[in-house]
């Protein structure tokens, strides 16, 4: 009950009005997760790494970035089978100034219409009663807070189109 009274607490802040966008590098912020995160990864046997830029200055909330990226790779962390691997990716975007961060798991995945729901409160891709139905929505409100955008895309192995994870995307301004 807590964890869900604590997320409507920062879905309403992230809604306010008042934006005042600071500059954070995402990689440091994303290898600071991973290693919080990363006892509990190896608990379940999955690994946490890390790829892309040596750096990347973005403009977001502050503390968003970290919200972000703690959501995202809880949600990873609950459905990648032991042995697999997520992956967190800074990345360039395809348009200038935008960075982008990928949290790439190897779980079930969802398909495309799940994908564009996932994002709404209380939504669950799994009826087994875990978690809230927030962390997504938690997402997606503090990335449009901070300007950023968030997407869901299933991922697929080579030439197989059976879906094999999902890529959790937050695209960001650069600072």
């Amino acid at each position: 009950m807590q964890r869900i009274i604590d997320g409507l607490l920062l879905l309403s802040k992230a809604e306010g009005k008042a934006t005042v966008l600071g500059t954070t590098d995402l990689v440091t912020e994303v290898k600071a997760r991973r290693e919080q995160w990363e006892a509990l990864a190896e608990e379940t046997g999955v690994r946490l790494s890390v790829d892309g830029l040596p750096a990347a200055e973005i403009a977001a909330l502050p503390g968003a970035a970290e919200q972000i990226i703690d959501n995202l790779i809880d949600n990873a962390l609950a459905v990648a089978p032991s042995g697999s691997q997520i992956q967190l990716v800074v990345s360039h975007g395809e348009q200038p100034g935008i960075i982008e961060l990928h949290i790439l798991d190897e779980g079930p995945g969802l398909s495309l219409e799940d994908c564009q729901r996932a994002f709404s409160r209380f939504w669950r891709g799994t009826q087994r009663g875990e978690g809230s139905g927030l962390g997504l929505s938690i997402v997606h409100q503090l990335a449009r807070a901070s300007g950023a955008e968030a997407s869901l895309m299933p991922r697929t192995s080579g030439a197989a189109t059976e879906a094999t994870g999902l890529d959790a995307c937050v695209k960001f301004r650069s600072a």
